[in-house]
């Protein structure tokens, strides 16, 4: 992702361009397209996220241009009730949207596999005991097919001046249980506040969309699977983002806290 200045007339303009990922184009035959469409199609329906200019038709791999949104990661908010609860209402907005739109059929409709890529499991994370749980059982839904983003950590949300103003990077985006979604935010909430925050926010989400809340643990321990592979790389992104303070042994004992939770409810 590159961002870019051009002058016409006098006027300056900026953009960002944007090449999917390496996941993108293993999981999609062209996903510059996909998400082009897609991010065309959210705004249209008026989810906050940047608007798509140009796309390239040709080339190996080709990218597409977003509009530049002024804008910052916030992950130390001044007030943290508010930050919450825009956060908890961004992500309802996004699972009220209408799912039948044609535009929307390009999205996967099913959670990919929880794929070990060949490695080993990580056993310092309950990662064999996790993964045999929910081996064991089929996959609740309980809640109606919405979309989701598949990634609305607070490192891809923009704000301005206090308030939330755009939801970006949606390469992982699908029709889901709306319970995926929430339980990847419950997660990265207790990495940057704790668990007090996390059910704040799951309570605030909840008031606003009445979700079916009961298989929750499910979903959290499908969550809890995501950083098993290198939680080491997803905390070296953090010092750039202004939180230092979040390193291996803090997400390390944190996501214990989130997984010792979601077993001891997934059992009452």
């Amino acid at each position: 992702m590159t961002a870019f200045e051009v002058e016409r007339a006098g006027k300056v303009e900026r953009f960002v361009a944007r090449l999917p990922g390496e996941w993108s184009w293993k999981e999609n035959a062209n996903p510059t397209q996909s998400e082009f469409r897609l991010l065309t199609e959210l705004r249209s329906m008026g989810i906050v996220c940047p608007e798509p200019v140009f796309q390239e038709t040709e080339g190996h791999r080709p990218m597409y241009i977003l509009k530049y949104i002024e804008g910052a990661v916030e992950v130390q908010p001044k007030d943290r009730g508010s930050f919450l609860r825009q956060y908890a209402t961004a992500l309802a907005r996004l699972h009220q949207t209408d799912v039948s739109s044609p535009q929307l059929q390009i999205l996967p409709r099913l959670l990919p596999a929880a794929s070990l890529d060949n490695r080993p499991l990580n056993d310092k994370l309950r990662e064999p005991e996790i993964r045999a749980i929910l081996d064991s059982c089929p996959i609740p839904r309980t809640n109606g097919p919405v979309l989701c983003h598949g990634d609305l950590w607070p490192g891809n949300l923009l704000w301005r001046g206090g308030e939330l103003v755009a939801i970006i990077d949606w390469e992982e985006a699908l029709i889901e249980e709306p319970l995926w979604d929430l339980s990847i935010c419950r997660l990265d909430l207790h990495w940057l506040f704790g668990s007090q925050e996390a059910e704040e926010f799951t309570n605030l989400y909840q008031s606003l969309t009445n979700v079916d809340l009961s298989h929750l643990p499910y979903w959290d321990l499908r969550a809890s699977l995501r950083p098993m592979a290198n939680i080491a790389g997803w905390a070296a992104g953090y010092p750039g983002i202004g939180r230092s303070d979040i390193t291996v042994d803090h997400m390390e004992y944190q996501h214990g806290l989130f997984v010792a939770r979601a077993l001891r409810e997934l059992n009452a």
